[in-house]
């Protein structure tokens, strides 16, 4: 089972389309990184599309002004997801 699938990808706008992005550069935690690295190796997602997709998450949650109760299990869901990751990548 990985994190996320297409429909994961398509659900969080990433379209495999390059129109109208602009570049940004930004720095993170090592930690975070090589966490970054590994959800991309095993997803075979980009890291740039999962940076957007993170993005899109505080987006929504700013133009919610409050997160809702869906969004909030939305991202109970993917946090467990990701705990069930780094426990697999420990066992590594």
């Amino acid at each position: 089972m990985t994190i996320l699938d297409n429909t994961y990808i398509a659900k969080y706008g990433y379209r495999g389309r390059c129109d109208m992005l602009k570049a940004i550069t930004l720095k993170v935690e090592e930690k975070q990184f090589k966490l970054l690295e590994a959800i991309s190796g095993q997803t075979h997602v980009p890291k740039s599309a999962l940076i957007r997709q993170g993005i899109e998450l505080v987006l929504r949650q700013h133009k919610e002004d409050v997160i809702s109760a869906d969004l909030r299990n939305e991202i109970a869901h993917l946090l467990e997801e990701d705990e069930e990751l780094l426990k697999r990548l420990a066992k590594a």
